[in-house]
């Protein structure tokens, strides 16, 4: 094949991923809209779960996140506990050391400089053939 016919159709494939790329936008968008308005309707109802036939189960799922607030408190606070290792940690460690103090000293327990967030999912697990 010349390079002028491979040129041609590179510029074909690429053109039609790029449309699909831009379809795939529109339908997470949506997708997201619709995951916020069921998270939403879960909780109105009480329930964590619901199951359609031939569809699967979608099930509401909720995970927290912490991240540092005020670096001057955590900083304090993480010498206090003798964990100066985790001074330069990435904030999936920090979310395991917070947990952690959290398991061991109750959901209620708050550390210094540190703040939380929850996100809310729906997961969506499809029955098998």
């Amino acid at each position: 094949m010349s390079l002028s016919k491979l040129a041609e159709e590179f510029y074909r494939l690429r053109s039609e991923k790029d449309t699909v790329e831009d379809h795939l936008k529109i339908i997470d968008t949506q997708l997201k809209s619709l995951e916020e308005q069921m998270v939403e309707a879960f909780g109105e109802q009480g329930l964590n779960r619901i199951d359609l036939a031939d569809k699967g189960s979608f099930t509401l799922t909720s995970r927290t996140f912490y991240s540092a607030s005020d670096r001057q408190a955590l900083l304090a606070f993480l010498h206090e506990q003798d964990a100066t290792d985790l001074l330069s940690v990435n904030h999936n460690t920090l979310n395991g050391y917070v947990k952690e103090l959290k398991e061991r000293n109750g959901e209620d327990f708050e550390v210094p400089g540190v703040k939380s967030f929850t996100k809310s999912a729906i997961r969506l697990t499809r029955p098998r053939n």
